[in-house]
């Protein structure tokens, strides 16, 4: 879909923003407690978020080049993938390589998203209302981090096993430690984003294909300055 009204596009690119941090945020408040079931514990939880960070200060630069030079479309990639990387962290159980190598991958993803899509919303911002945008955007990040982390702790709760023994069973095509995995209390948020991931990736994707060219024109306008 197409939108003309830029403001209409902006208060939209907004409103997603705030729905992929919520989708991002949400296994964090599990992360300590899924780990006490890996053979390393939470003692390796710090460990595992500075490798994370690294991944996002190693790629930055380059999401960066790669928006520029072919659109912030490739935005649509992240959900996706960083939700992959939330499960691929939930299955590497019994192996400290993979359980590195997942966050260091949701990493390089998730910086795509938290970098290149504030440069988006720039993007469609007019001009006179650009300052206004961006710092509403320091205000709604954590705001909706924090309603997440909210929502991870009710979903880790007793209260949903009977879904989640439920759920277990109708994913056992996956097999039975895949299964298992995904649908323990303190792993269900993880499947969640993937699961998320994918239809936030799809909207991304329909909404800055089709909304585009305030890049081309900002660019355009700062050259003839």
């Amino acid at each position: 879909m197409k939108i003309k009204n830029r403001m209409t596009l902006v208060v939209i690119s907004l409103i997603m923003y705030i729905v992929v941090l919520f989708t991002y945020n949400l296994g964090n408040s599990v992360m300590p407690v899924f780990l006490k079931a890996t053979p390393y514990g939470t003692k390796i939880f710090g460990f595992l978020t500075a490798f994370m960070f690294l991944g996002q200060f190693l790629v930055s630069p380059f999401w960066g080049k790669i928006s520029d030079k072919r659109g912030r479309v490739v935005v649509m990639l992240s959900p996706l993938l960083y939700g992959v990387g939330q499960v691929m962290y939930i299955l590497s159980i019994d192996s400290f390589t993979l359980l590195v190598f997942s966050r260091i991958f949701s990493g390089v993803f998730s910086i795509l998203f938290i970098s290149q899509f504030v440069a988006y919303i720039s993007d469609v911002t007019p001009a006179k209302h650009r300052k206004r945008v961006l710092s509403l955007i320091a205000i709604v990040g954590p705001l909706s981090g924090g309603f997440a982390y909210l929502i991870g702790g009710i979903l880790k709760s007793d209260k949903i096993l009977p879904f989640l023994n439920n759920l277990q069973g109708k994913l056992g095509f996956l097999g039975d430690t895949v299964s298992y995995r995904l649908t323990q209390n303190y792993s269900f948020p993880f499947f969640i984003q993937l699961f998320t991931g994918l239809i936030l990736s799809i909207l991304l994707y329909l909404l800055i294909k089709n909304n585009n060219h305030y890049q081309k024109f900002n660019s355009l306008e700062k050259q003839v300055k």
